[in-house]
């Protein structure tokens, strides 16, 4: 028996009422190939939602680092012009003593 088409149905009905659900048991080592004797669907629920999701975490990680860029243009900016020069070189690692 193809099992396929009634997983995705299940998979459908899932998601258009906003379950998380992850396929375990026999029914789970079948999709993987394993040889079962018994079709059944055995399910674990997520039971609350995740505070966070990972996108949002990710947004929030650009946020801050465009916000540190920002702050480091503004100390940049702060100093007086003979000094960008040696703030620049020493943030790249250019410069200091020379070799020539």
């Amino acid at each position: 028996m193809d099992a396929a088409p009634l997983l995705s149905r299940l998979a459908g009905a899932l998601e258009r009422h906003g379950l998380e659900a992850v396929l375990i048991g026999n029914s789970a080592a079948a999709v993987h190939g394993a040889p079962v004797t018994t079709l059944d669907f055995d399910f674990m629920f997520r039971t609350k939602k995740p505070s966070v999701t990972r996108k949002q975490k990710l947004l929030a990680l650009k946020k801050d680092s465009d916000r540190a860029e920002r702050d480091m243009i503004r100390r940049l900016l702060a100093l007086p012009p003979e000094r960008r020069t040696h703030f620049l070189r020493r943030l790249i690692g250019v410069g200091g003593s020379s070799c020539l």
